[in-house]
């Protein structure tokens, strides 16, 4: 509380914030965002972790975390919305060669497809049907819980794979995959900062929320 009150007349942020981020988004873009705002305030210090799992950011000390997708609701969390990231089928130019496009999702069925493994069942892929988001369940060829094995597997020529942009995207610019379906888009995913709700923000939380929105926004 006396931080918070006391925040008004400080101008730099100082003291340190601890930030939980997603493995894959979080080492290749908010990392370098965070390495930039240390350089920007020289009293700001960071301690980081990466990873999926459902953290308790009181118990752990967790300042903010940053997480991507559907939010579950918890009452003791608050979100505010940063940015935004969406969906990609893509697939290998050699494997469209040996297997040809599909023109529509329910022709993928009929192709090798890889995807993300849950706990009891096969996520189902999603795409916007006439501008309504429908669930695929498909048999995979390949599963596993990391996007970046699953784009690599993709790029190889093993099957077609819907990643988020923030990864596939590295993958489309050196052409070892491209886009497809391209007329029946992912869903959008939202990238949110998260909070403990009963917490007053401390200054140096409010400049870091402000900094990634701004990063992010675009």
């Amino acid at each position: 509380d006396i931080e918070s009150n006391m925040s008004t007349g400080i101008s730099e942020p100082r003291g340190r914030l601890r930030v939980d981020l997603p493995a894959a988004f979080g080492r290749r873009h908010i990392a370098p965002m965070l390495i930039d705002l240390s350089k920007q305030f020289s009293q700001l210090d960071l301690t980081l972790t990466f990873g999926e799992r459902t953290i308790d950011m009181i118990g752990e000390g967790v300042d903010l975390a940053v997480r991507i997708g559907d939010l579950h609701n918890d009452p003791e969390l608050v979100a505010r919305k940063l940015g935004q990231a969406r969906m990609l089928a893509v697939a290998s130019p050699a494997y469209l060669a040996q297997y040809g496009h599909p023109g529509h999702p329910s022709e993928l069925a009929q192709h090798h497809c890889l995807g993300y493994s849950a706990k009891t069942t096969n996520r189902p892929l999603v795409f916007a049907i006439d501008g309504v988001p429908q669930p695929w369940h498909l048999p995979y060829r390949l599963q596993a819980n990391n996007g970046d094995a699953l784009a690599e597997a993709a790029a190889q020529g093993l099957g077609i794979a819907c990643q988020p942009d923030f990864i596939a995207g590295s993958f489309i610019a050196a052409g070892r995959v491209v886009e497809i379906l391209v007329d029946y888009p992912g869903p959008e995913l939202g990238i949110y900062a998260m909070l403990p709700s009963n917490r007053h923000i401390p200054h140096r939380v409010r400049v870091l929320m402000d900094f990634l929105a701004a990063r992010l926004a675009p």
